[in-house]
This record gives structure tokens, C-alpha cells and sequence, in this order.
């Protein structure tokens, strides 16, 4: 396992990424550096080790195998589109095969049952959603769909959503215990994308279950 945020963001570099990415789905790629250090804030807070991961919308599965390296028990990968699925399943290594499941199915379909498995600590979702702006509800979807079985959430939103963060986390029973805001680097990667990289304001946010 590794032992620094910096190792960490070397070691999610070298995944394959999605070159062509569909504008529909808000397919944005997480970079290496910032999915490192959301991924090491749940390793710090206890969020990772022995637990379920699951990492919806997973893109190329930066996500999900940050996580596997970090000690998470069992990682789900979900996304709806086959060409994700086909590169996350590329990018997992041999040694945590055994340790994966991937789902492809869109997220309004996605339904899993919770037991009492006893290898899991707790169930975490750790993701990067659609930002909605294609589909205005596409965030709020995701954030629903992880209420209902997640213990923790980290999840990466526009940086002016912090008042419906906070609303849509008290109407489902959890809390909005930490923000962090940041920088989300796009990268050009569809014909209709003008500039080489983009910048946009993220806030990082972790929701816990309300006691």
C-alpha cells in the first residue's frame, strides 16, 4: 500500500484514460493530482481501508483503484456507458480483480442491497459526478442514488452549489461535515471543445449519515 498522497497521484497517472469523451454523459476526466488528494482525505478520515467503495459515473476507474490501493475491501465500479466500462475494467489491476465488481447500467437503475457482510466496515461512495449542466438533475441523481445506501460520500460539484449541497444533505439524513474548494481541470477532448484546458470552481464535499 501506499504511503503518501504524492505516490498515489504517480501511481493514477499511469491509468489509460478516455480519449473521446460523450458531451451528454458530462464525461469530464478527474486528473491524477486531485483525485489523489480527495481519495487521501478518506484514507485519512478512515473512509477506505476495509470498506466497501463504491465509485459511481467511474470514467476510467481512478476512483475505485485509488481506493483498492488504499486498502478498500471490495470496490464497485458503475457507469452507463460501455466505453468506460471497458477501460476501467482495463485499468484494474491483476491483483484486485477478485476484489472488483463492475456494473454497467445507468445510475437510475442502479439498486443495491446492503447486508451484513462481515468483511464490510461501511459502505463509501466516493465520485465525480455529471455537474448538470446538460441535465440539470444529473447531480442531484447521483447524490439521491448514494443517500440510500452510503454511510460517507465524497463528491465533486460546481463551486457555487454549497446552499444545495447542504439542503439536499438534511432532507436524506446525512451532513455536510466538510468543503474544500478547488480547481477542475478539463482537458480538450471533443471536437466542440475550443480551448486546450479549462478551469472551472469545484467545491469537494464529504456527507456523513447523521447519527
Amino acid at each position: 500500500m501506499l504511503t503518501s498522497k504524492k505516490s498515489l497521484a504517480v501511481e493514477l497517472s499511469k491509468l489509460k484514460q478516455i480519449e473521446s469523451t460523450n458531451l451528454k454523459l458530462e464525461q469530464y476526466q478527474t486528473d491524477s493530482e486531485l483525485g489523489a488528494g480527495i481519495l487521501w482525505q478518506a484514507y485519512m478520515n478512515g473512509d477506505i481501508e476495509g470498506c466497501f467503495v463504491y465509485d459511481l459515473g467511474c470514467g476510467n476507474g481512478i476512483f475505485g483503484i485509488g481506493s483498492l490501493i488504499l486498502g478498500a475491501e471490495h470496490c464497485i465500479f458503475v457507469d452507463v456507458d460501455p466505453n468506460a466500462i471497458e477501460i476501467t475494467n482495463e485499468n484494474i489491476p491483476k491483483d484486485f480483480v477478485g476484489n472488483t465488481t463492475v456494473i454497467e447500467k445507468n445510475i437510475s437503475m442502479l439498486d443495491f442491497e446492503v447486508n451484513d457482510d462481515p468483511r464490510r466496515k461501511r459502505n463509501i461512495v466516493i465520485m465525480n459526478p455529471p455537474f448538470g449542466t446538460h441535465d440539470r438533475n444529473a447531480d442531484k441523481q447521483f447524490l439521491e442514488k448514494a443517500f440510500k445506501f452510503a454511510d460517507s460520500i465524497y463528491s465533486i460539484h460546481y463551486g457555487d452549489s454549497r446552499e444545495f449541497l447542504e439542503a439536499i444533505a438534511k432532507d436524506h439524513g446525512f451532513i455536510l461535515t466538510d468543503v474544500q474548494t478547488d480547481i477542475f481541470k478539463i482537458k480538450k477532448s471533443h471536437p466542440r471543445h475550443k480551448k486546450k484546458k479549462h478551469e472551472v470552481d469545484i467545491l469537494i464535499a464529504r456527507f456523513k449519515k447523521a447519527v
